[in-house]
C-alpha cells in the first residue's frame, strides 16, 4: 500500500513538472539516498568545524595568557629560558609575539645567532610593516655575528619590495655597511637611489653630503691618497 502511495506521489509530481525538468526530477529520485547522505556529511562537517573553531579560540586564549605570564616576569635567564621553550611550540596566534620577545632577549644577551633566527621566523610569519622591521633586524643581528657580507646581501634583497616608509632606513643601512666592507660603488648607489626616490619637499641635505663624501673617498682611494 505504501509503495502504491509513493508511486502515486511521484507520478503526481512528474505530471506537474515540464518535460525539460523531468530529467532533473529523475536524477533526484534515483539519487535521493546519496544526496541525503551527502547532506548529512556536510552537516556533520559544519558541526565539526564549529567545534574546532571553538577549540582553537580556547587554545589561543590559553596561549595568550601563558605568554603574558612569562612577559610579566622580571628579565632574567629563567624568563629567557621560558620564552625559548614557549616559542618552540607556541600557538600560531601568539608565536610572532613570542619570537619577537625572544629575539630582543637574545640580542640583550649577545646571542646574535638566536636573535637572527628568531627575527627570520617573525618575518616569515608576519606581513609588513612588521616583516620589514624583522628582516632589517635580522640583517643587523647577522652583522653583529660578523656575517657582514650575508647581511648586506639580505639588505640589498629587501630593496625590491620594501615599503616606502622604510626606504630611508634601509638605504642608510646598506650605504654604511657597504662602505665598511669597502664596496663604495654599492654605498654610492644607495645614496643615489635614496635621492632619486625622495619626495620633492624632503630635506636631502644628509644624503647629498654623504654622497659627496663617498665620491670623494672613492676618488682618493683610486688615486691612493685616502688615509
Amino acid at each position: 500500500m505504501s509503495q502504491k502511495k509513493t508511486a502515486s506521489l511521484i507520478d503526481s509530481i512528474q505530471s506537474e513538472v515540464s518535460k525539460e525538468a523531468s530529467p532533473f526530477l529523475d536524477f533526484l529520485i534515483l539519487n535521493s539516498k546519496k544526496l541525503i547522505a551527502a547532506a548529512v556529511v556536510l552537516a556533520v562537517a559544519a558541526i565539526g568545524y564549529g567545534s574546532w573553531s571553538v577549540y582553537q579560540a580556547e587554545q589561543f586564549g590559553d596561549a595568550r595568557e601563558a605568554l603574558g605570564m612569562i612577559l610579566a616576569q622580571p628579565d632574567s635567564d629563567e624568563r629567557f629560558d621560558s620564552l625559548k621553550k614557549f616559542s618552540a611550540a607556541a600557538h600560531a596566534g601568539v608565536k610572532p609575539a613570542a619570537l619577537l620577545a625572544l629575539a630582543q632577549g637574545a640580542e640583550d644577551r649577545g646571542d646574535y645567532t638566536l636573535a637572527a633566527a628568531s627575527w627570520a621566523e617573525v618575518a616569515a610569519l608576519t606581513g609588513d610593516p612588521m616583516r620589514a622591521t624583522a628582516r632589517m633586524a635580522e640583517a643587523n643581528a647577522m652583522e653583529k655575528q660578523g656575517k657582514k657580507e650575508e647581511a648586506l646581501e639580505l639588505l640589498n634583497g629587501l630593496t625590491r619590495d620594501m615599503p616606502q616608509e622604510f626606504t630611508p632606513a634601509l638605504q642608510s643601512d646598506i650605504s654604511e655597511l657597504a662602505e665598511e666592507l669597502g664596496k663604495l660603488d654599492v654605498a654610492i648607489a644607495a645614496c643615489e637611489s635614496m635621492l632619486a626616490a625622495a619626495e620633492p619637499n624632503t630635506d636631502k641635505t644628509y644624503w647629498q653630503q654623504r654622497l659627496t663624501y663617498l665620491r670623494a673617498k672613492q676618488g682618493a682611494l683610486n688615486q691612493g691618497d685616502w688615509r
